[in-house]
């Protein structure tokens, strides 16, 4: 009997202990502020707005096109939006004599701020089969050959390449160069 006074004393004091801890833990949190920063949070609008930033038609250069269609809202269809990238890309493959070849497709579903998406990107062919170079292109390689002809007419002044191998490389940059 003495033992379970005891064990009953015991309990009483455990209970004791943990009713005071608790509410001085629940003193201590009711003082304490949680600040949230949203000044980073967009709102529906901008959201909107820079997945429209996104939609387009890009040159990526050497003849790889992107064209990327984002949905206005969740509600657009990933296969809606397949649709209107294949219209753009016959579009401009049509109007300037052109074939293509899709090199990647990537497509990003509707969920919580974030709008449906799909990009794709082709490789463009003219009619004789070649790489298709917009202008802007065969100016960008044109810079690039030249620039490469006189790194290598630097390796050669410096003895870091022989006559023979200058000359099989620049043969081939020149050559290039020509045919743009």
């Amino acid at each position: 009997m003495k033992l379970l006074i005891q064990n009953g004393l015991m309990y009483k004091a455990i209970l004791l202990t943990l009713l005071i801890s608790t509410k001085v833990s629940s003193q201590n949190t009711a003082n304490q502020t949680t600040v949230v920063d949203i000044s980073n949070s967009k709102s529906p609008i901008e959201l909107a707005n820079s997945a429209a930033k996104e939609q387009g038609f890009y040159s990526l250069g050497n003849g790889i096109y992107k064209v990327v269609q984002v949905g206005g809202s969740g509600f657009v269809k990933l296969t809606t939006l397949r649709k209107r990238v294949e219209e753009q890309i016959n579009v401009f493959a049509k109007s300037n004599n052109l074939t293509f070849q899709v090199l990647n497709i990537e497509e990003q579903k509707q969920s919580i701020g974030v709008f449906p998406k799909v990009s794709v990107t082709y490789q463009m062919f003219d009619a004789s089969g070649k790489k298709y170079l917009s202008s802007d292109d065969k100016l960008n390689l044109k810079n690039s050959i030249i620039k490469e002809l006189k790194q290598l007419k630097e390796l050669l002044d410096l003895g870091i390449i022989s006559k023979e191998e200058h000359e099989k490389k620049s043969t081939v940059l020149k050559n290039t160069l020509l045919e743009l």
